[in-house]
């Protein structure tokens, strides 16, 4: 008996770690393009692409040189704008109401509407 529970559970570990490696191959090797509509698709309160999508925001020359106006554009209304800083939730772990962990874009504008920095807050 205890050598079929541990067949069973060996089974449902690797089955379990072949999923996540699909999942990452998938994320990997699928192109989405960064745009406002993708940037900010939810799924109730989870951004859906944000994460696969980070990279290309932050490696993004064309991005950078865009003032607050335009990127607004580009990207859509940030969660939390405060003093030349624009805040967009990239992902979030809750338990209820509570939130315990949250990747953040951080874009920080100066006074002459230029980005000084882009920074991921974790």
């Amino acid at each position: 008996m205890k050598k079929i529970f541990l067949l069973i559970a060996i089974i449902g570990f690797i089955s379990c770690k072949k999923d996540k490696e699909t999942v990452e191959s998938f994320q990997k090797e699928t192109i989405i393009e960064l745009n406002k509509v993708n940037w900010n698709k939810k799924e109730a309160d989870d951004y859906l692409y944000r994460e696969l999508l980070i990279d290309s925001v932050i490696e993004n020359k064309e991005l950078r040189s865009l003032g607050q106006n335009e990127l607004l554009n580009v990207l859509g209304e940030p969660n939390r704008m405060e003093n030349n800083h624009l805040y967009y939730t990239i992902s979030q772990k809750k338990l209820g109401f509570w939130t315990l962990n949250q990747k953040t874009l951080v874009i920080k504008y100066s006074e002459s509407d230029t980005i000084t920095w882009i920074k991921i807050h974790e």
